[in-house]
């Protein structure tokens, strides 16, 4: 505590009320000090010339009962004791989430979509999730189909009829009404909030995106990491208000190589952005039968694949569900002729898939490459075995470089 010396003989002023401490008596010197010193000689000086506040504020003077305004952001935190732990919901266990986005890879004609409208039906009529099916404890939900490929009338109607779909309780989503000529088919992130309202107002359970490509903005480039994650984060957002499970489909990319995580089209922060990751593909074994394999499980342990096939009802195909088998997904690629045949292979495989959307410098290529694990050498075997050009944009410029079909500006030659 301060004396009357330290004071100069005059007594102590009343205690503020900014302080944290209670009453006077607690105050701290510091404390004191801060609020109640008259300024330093220093700061006076530096304050003339300048106006009344501002000579105040560098006084640090209080001129009001309120605390002072913080100048830097402040972290806001909870201990992890403040949170309350929540069990999944799951909508298909081990695969499909509630309040979160799944997204299911494979290549065209394999079944995704038929597939997509067979987890719908059950989820319209409250029954189990494969391999199991027919009635359950599940009460009925509402679905919300987005499909920018499939005709309502001609497929999507005739196979949620197939699979026992209760049709009063699937909304397909045709456009977007702005009120005029405007109408347009969801863009994400743009549409979001009207999305968001729609799936509150009928209580769905799950929406069905096929494909994500199809409803991406014009702003949005699905193959920089950057751009698709700040959609995809709020699409999951919606997610998570709304604890709707959100499956988009995902058609593979060309490349032959790599991990199934890889196998994407697009950027790798599609992926990211999902809490969980399906492929499917034929089965190694009996091209008759397709596989659904795990290739990410952020809420919990990855499930065992499982087998399925297509077969005739009428003039579409239903989906019938057989076995879980220990296959994973990179297993199931590698089965059918789709994995890594060797580190070159692997690079090339990657740089194909960075520089597919457009020329990149070449440091900036590299740095992409080396965070996904490629070594300096693999790099350049890489480089070599997807052919790519390298230019300059100018005798002192960077180094650009494409593939062999995109053509290139500037100045050809080799990397120094």
């Amino acid at each position: 505590m301060l004396s009357p010396s330290a004071t100069n003989g005059k007594p102590r002023p009343a205690h503020s009320e900014r302080c944290s401490r209670q009453d006077a008596a607690s105050c701290c010197d510091n404390c004191w000090q801060l609020w109640h010193s008259p300024p330093h000689p220093q700061t006076k000086s530096k304050a003339k010339g300048k106006s009344a506040s501002t000579r105040k504020s560098a006084a640090r003077i209080p001129t009001d009962d309120k605390p002072p305004t913080p100048q830097t952001p402040l972290v806001i935190a909870r201990p992890a004791s403040a949170y309350v732990a929540k069990p999944v919901d799951w909508l298909w266990p081990g695969r499909i989430p509630c309040g979160a986005l799944t997204i299911l890879d494979g290549d065209p004609g394999l079944g995704k979509s038929t597939v997509t409208l067979d987890l719908a039906a059950r989820v319209s009529r409250g029954y189990a999730m494969p391999p199991g099916g027919g009635p359950s404890d599940i009460l009925p939900a509402n679905v919300v189909i987005l499909s920018a490929e499939d005709d309502p009338a001609r497929v999507i109607r005739p196979r949620l009829e197939a699979a026992g779909a209760d049709l009063d309780r699937v909304q397909i989503v045709e456009a977007i009404s702005t009120g005029g000529d405007g109408d347009h088919l969801p863009i994400l992130p743009y549409d979001l909030h009207a999305l968001e309202q729609f799936v509150l107002q009928h209580r769905a359970r799950l929406l069905t995106l096929d494909p994500i490509m199809a409803f991406l903005g014009n702003g949005i480039d699905a193959h920089k990491d950057q751009s698709i994650r700040l959609a995809l984060r709020e699409f999951a957002k919606l997610a998570e208000r709304t604890q709707c499970a959100l499956l988009v489909i995902r058609h593979l990319n060309k490349l032959m190589g790599g991990a199934a995580l890889y196998r994407g089209g697009g950027s790798i922060g599609i992926i990211g952005a999902a809490r969980s990751g399906l492929l499917l593909a034929k089965h190694p074994d009996n091209p008759d039968s397709r596989v659904i394999a795990s290739t990410k499980s952020n809420l919990g342990p990855p499930p065992r694949s499982i087998v399925f096939s297509l077969h005739s009802a009428g003039a579409v195909a239903v989906a019938e569900w057989g076995e879980e088998i220990s296959m994973s997904a990179d297993e199931l690629l590698s089965a059918g002729g789709l994995a890594r045949q060797s580190k070159t292979d692997e690079s090339a495989a990657a740089i194909i898939e960075l520089l597919t959307a457009g020329p990149m410098k070449s440091v900036e290529l590299d740095a992409a490459l080396k965070e996904r694990g490629h070594s300096t050498s693999g790099i350049q075997r890489g480089r070599k075995a997807a052919g790519v050009k390298a230019s300059k944009s100018s005798y002192d410029g960077d180094w650009f470089v494409s593939l062999p079909d995109q053509g290139t500006q500037g100045i050809q030659g080799k990397e120094s």
